[in-house]
């Protein structure tokens, strides 16, 4: 019982700001109510990461606020921070990936066109 409980803690990262939840997969979200809350979350984690705050552009009249990647502390991989509107909230979801191309999800936007969020390997 022990082993699997090590198992289960090494399969999940712990340096993430306070607050996100824990979703499985290396992923982690957290909600807000308005757009400009979640924003303001995204600059938190590049703060917590040491990641300079403009270096990400905020695309306000799509679902998709924020799509930015930036090093992990692991080698070969990435974390992969976005800012979506679900519903009537805005998520804003933190995963580590593997430095390799990942496709997360299709999205219909405002604009009527359907989009696909792909993480494309630097």
């Amino acid at each position: 019982m022990v082993f699997m409980f090590s198992t289960n803690l090494i399969a999940q990262p712990f340096n993430v700001p306070r607050g996100f939840t824990y979703t499985g997969d290396s992923r982690y979200i957290k909600s807000f109510d308005n757009k400009s809350e979640a924003i303001d979350e995204c600059r938190n984690v590049y703060e917590f990461y040491g990641v300079k705050t403009d270096d990400f552009d905020i695309n306000e009249n799509s679902k998709v606020l924020i799509f930015v990647f930036f090093d992990s502390d692991r080698r070969n991989h990435m974390y992969v921070l976005y800012a979506v509107k679900y519903m009537e909230e805005y998520d804003v979801v933190l995963t580590e990936i593997k430095n390799k191309d990942t496709y997360f999800f299709s999205y219909d936007d405002y604009d009527g066109y359907t989009y696909d969020l792909i993480y494309r390997k630097l």
